[in-house]
């Protein structure tokens, strides 16, 4: 083997590496994190898990999350404009991501895939002769909650979020949440827009 080649690839390799720790080290972030990006994602995951706390109340039943986030629209944005004030600048959009790991923390949450989810329409089963509580219950408890990912004012003191819980047909509701940046983390604002039901 030539001494000289291997000397020259490990020369090169010693470079490079060092390059990557200067550069590392110069951004104060050994990881390559923009640290803006990191803040946005810990922001997230804070509204996601207030929504679904609140969403799902005392009780803490088990609820079924989409493990993906829904990508949002040019219309979405504008129902967002429109919810939280007039003028309100919002940046871009992240790219839909699976949101697993944002929410599979809280005890009540199943993330599913929203491919494998299968309902289970009260409808058809009160057909089948179920009452029409225990079919509701049933409906509920196997329906799917689908988040749309966070979008933040160019302040990053306003953000939006859609949701959509779908248990049938003619079971399901969902709408548009706005959420406020305080002193204490992110509050959910009494404005919610958009909401439907079906």
């Amino acid at each position: 083997m030539n001494i000289t080649g291997v000397s020259m690839r490990r020369a090169g390799i010693l470079a490079f590496l060092a390059i990557t720790t200067i550069c590392s080290s110069s951004s104060g972030n050994s990881m390559g994190v923009d640290p803006g990006a990191q803040s946005a994602m810990q922001d997230q995951s804070e509204i996601y898990k207030s929504f679904l706390t609140q969403w799902v109340g005392t009780d803490q039943k088990p609820i079924n999350v989409s493990r993906r986030a829904e990508t949002l629209s040019a219309a979405d944005m504008k129902d967002f404009t429109e919810c939280a004030a007039t003028g309100t600048q919002w940046e871009t959009p992240a790219p839909t991501s699976d949101i697993a790991g944002q929410i599979s923390q809280l005890p009540f949450v199943r993330p599913t895939a929203p491919e494998t989810w299968k309902p289970q329409d009260p409808q058809n089963l009160m057909a089948h002769g179920q009452s029409v509580g225990s079919a509701v219950d049933s409906g509920v408890s196997h329906g799917l909650m689908t988040l749309s990912a966070v979008v933040f004012d160019r302040t990053h003191h306003i953000a939006a979020l859609k949701y959509s819980f779908v248990c049938g047909g003619l079971c399901g509701n969902g709408g548009t949440v706005i959420f406020i940046k305080t002193a204490q983390g992110w509050a959910r604002s009494k404005k919610e827009c958009g909401t439907w039901m079906s």
